[in-house]
């Protein structure tokens, strides 16, 4: 099944796919997930409403969209969904975008996303190559998974071989994870 994806892919998400997985654990591009939503920055809303609803479903947590310019996909702004629902359909996504707003290189540390994620409650924020082209997002639930593991490696390290892989009680654990995470199952 996995094999078929990359055939069912058009070129650019093919580019995508080959570009998210080619970056090791670790850093932000070894984080991006696929499922990136872009608009152009010359369209207006009324062109963006359609063509969100001409999808057949939104990927989980898209918020912002992200504006891209030219066939390139230079990244040049973000498009909060809150600010296209409530703003007059007739302007252009360059009029309302974003243009001051937290992207991440794909070399970025893990540590400094997920970091960002937490100070700025984020939901989704874009990565981008040496030349500012969008290459994917990460999205919450893909940061979940590092401040999981960072959670596990935190409580197993003092812990001796037979306490590993039982259940402790907000009382029991260390009380920074326990406090932020409530019950932690290791």
């Amino acid at each position: 099944m996995i094999a078929e994806i990359p055939f069912a892919l058009d070129k650019q998400d093919s580019q995508r796919l080959d570009a998210a997985c080619s970056y090791p654990q670790g850093i932000a591009g070894g984080l991006m997930n696929v499922d990136v939503v872009t608009v152009h920055e010359s369209v207006t809303l009324e062109v963006v409403l359609r063509y969100l609803k001409r999808r057949s479903e939104l990927p989980e947590n898209t918020n912002p969209l992200f504006v891209v310019l030219g066939r390139n996909d230079r990244l040049v702004g973000a498009l909060p969904v809150s600010r296209l629902l409530s703003a007059d359909f007739s302007l252009r996504v360059l009029q309302i975008m974003e243009r001051d707003f937290l992207r991440f290189g794909a070399l970025s540390p893990d540590c400094d996303v997920t970091a960002a994620f937490e100070r700025y409650n984020l939901v989704s924020t874009p990565v981008v190559d040496e030349h500012h082209r969008l290459l994917e997002r990460i999205a919450v639930d893909d940061i979940m998974d590092v401040i999981r593991e960072e959670a596990e490696h935190v409580l197993l390290a003092p812990l001796p071989a037979w306490a590993r892989g039982k259940t402790f009680s907000r009382r029991r654990c260390a009380p920074a994870i326990a406090n932020r995470y409530g019950e932690v199952s290791i």
